[in-house]
């Protein structure tokens, strides 16, 4: 009788479902106009704290203490996201000849990289927030100077308090952070061209 019993139960029971996450924003490239610029362009592979360098889905309520949805994940670490979402949107710009990861193509004429400081999911009593923060690094490798470092930081309110609403508000600001980049880029370069 026992044994018929946990056999029910187990043929009742299911695994938990598993989410995977990604973000997700259009940036409507032109790639029928000429460069801004007639430079190359290296991405850096971003770092981030250590906290970041996987792919659980950080929340917080407090700044003492960090926790880990169990079934809902990023589809790749933070670091790769934004990595990949920083190529895609720097090709997407039209400021430069072409735009490749950095060391996997050697000949480039500056260098972008960044480490993340944060990218969670932030919990208040008037709703949950996606919370951004990237400190950005812009070089002439020619020169081998830096011509900036910029700290965005960004808070968006998600529309709702779930998950998938955060996300949203998770690409968001990390869309605001590259077109941010993107201009000081511009600034920068128009003054030396």
């Amino acid at each position: 009788m026992f044994l018929l019993i946990l056999i029910f139960i187990l043929n009742c029971s299911s695994a938990p479902e598993f989410h995977y996450y990604f973000l997700s924003y259009d940036l409507s490239p032109d790639y029928n106009t000429k460069p801004r610029f007639p430079y190359i362009l290296g991405i850096e592979k971003f770092d981030a704290d250590e906290v970041y360098n996987n792919e659980n889905i950080i929340y917080r309520d407090s700044p003492y203490e960090i926790k880990y949805y169990v079934y809902r994940k990023w589809g790749s670490s933070p670091r790769d996201i934004v990595s990949e979402k920083a190529l895609e949107h720097l090709r997407a710009s039209g400021l430069f000849k072409s735009v490749h990861f950095y060391p996997d193509f050697y000949d480039i004429d500056y260098l972008l990289r960044g480490h993340i400081k944060s990218f969670e999911e932030w919990d208040e009593m008037d709703g949950w927030y996606a919370k951004f923060s990237i400190e950005s690094e812009f070089i002439d490798i020619h020169k081998d100077s830096t011509l900036f470092v910029l700290r965005t930081d960004k808070m968006i309110k998600a529309e709702s308090k779930d998950i998938l609403s955060v996300v949203v508000s998770m690409s968001k600001c990390v869309q605001e952070t590259f077109d941010e980049i993107i201009k000081k880029i511009d600034e920068n370069l128009s003054k030396s061209f």
